[in-house]
């Protein structure tokens, strides 16, 4: 199990009321972070509690032990978050590691550390005492695990080519995704799978073909269906930077499969679909090395044009396709 399933495995334990008395968030993602800490704060609101929020710098002993140790008012369940524990100073440390041998029912208390350091001692003490969560940024590879076990909550199901086109038009920063995966969520009728198609409506963009189509088109050598593609995406508004993106990823893969040395080409061009691949593979044989070649380099100079020097974007993509396909 990884540790964004751990993740999500200790988030539905909060949901259903499994709340441990001490949690530590080791790690520096604000979304991760904050909505663990908002699931558990609304969990326990139906209990009625008093909240309390304060840095570890500030804390000393006296301040510590009322926090701990204080009878509330009301006789409610009390949340403490304390944020960024290395900055304790010894003697707190000291009292709040014994604390936690016998942590008070009427606490639940949350920890934050955003600098995973297992070799520092108090950090590593308190990690093995408390119920640890990983809230670590996750790196590119782990996002699309994190948005399929996000949509497990929902009961939905998305295609991997959908999660991969959301990520690429939106970016990787959790808190925009999971937005745009809400979004999707309401627009969608309950259990259909969220595909590319919807993504790109959600986006907002109404159309009939995508960039995978027009990739298709150059796979085919079709340069007239090509044309009638771009115009079509560049009518309906989407994102320049997005579709040279996309070329150059198909015709990269090309270059892969036109290899006589690569070996199961349908993993390493992540090509998982069957008549997809078929269809990558017949196009790699349409062109040769020093046409791909071409094709590459012009996608390059036509995305760092488009950063540098004004232009009609779909003359610029029309002379781009040219070049591919001459």
């Amino acid at each position: 199990m990884t540790w964004l399933q751990d993740y999500f495995k200790e988030m539905e334990k909060v949901r259903k009321g499994q709340i441990r008395p001490v949690y530590l968030l080791f790690g520096s993602d604000f979304y991760l972070a904050s909505t663990f800490i908002q699931e558990v704060r609304k969990t326990l609101a139906s209990q009625g509690i008093e909240r309390q929020h304060v840095t570890a710098k500030e804390l000393r002993v006296n301040d510590l032990q009322q926090l701990l140790y204080g009878t509330s008012l009301f006789q409610t369940r009390n949340f403490i978050l304390i944020e960024e524990i290395k900055q304790m100073i010894p003697t707190v440390r000291k009292m709040f590691l014994k604390y936690l041998e016998n942590p008070a029912d009427s606490n639940t208390v949350i920890l934050t550390a955003s600098v995973i350091e297992r070799r520092h001692d108090f950090l590593s003490k308190v990690s093995k005492m408390a119920t640890t969560v990983y809230v670590n940024p996750p790196f590119d590879s782990e996002i699309p695990q994190w948005a399929v076990e996000y949509l497990k909550e929902k009961k939905r199901l998305a295609d991997s080519e959908a999660i991969m086109t959301l990520i690429r038009m939106t970016g990787n920063d959790l808190n925009d995704l999971a937005n745009e995966l809400d979004k999707l969520d309401l627009m969608l009728p309950a259990g259909e799978r969220i595909t590319t198609q919807a993504v790109m409506k959600s986006a907002g963009y109404q159309r009939t073909w995508t960039p995978e189509d027009l990739t298709e088109s150059i796979g085919e050598k079709n340069r007239k269906k090509a044309i009638a593609i771009a115009e079509n995406l560049m009518g309906h508004g989407v994102n320049e930077v997005f579709i040279y993106t996309t070329l150059f990823h198909y015709l990269w893969n090309l270059r892969i499969l036109r290899d006589p040395r690569v070996e199961q080409g349908e993993k390493i061009t992540r090509t998982w679909r069957r008549d997809k691949y078929e269809k990558m593979l017949n196009a790699s044989k349409r062109f040769t090395n020093a046409d791909l070649a071409r094709g590459v380099q012009a996608v390059l100079q036509a995305d760092t044009e488009l950063k540098t020097i004004s232009g009609d974007p779909l003359t610029r993509l029309i002379l781009t396709l040219d070049k591919i396909l001459e």
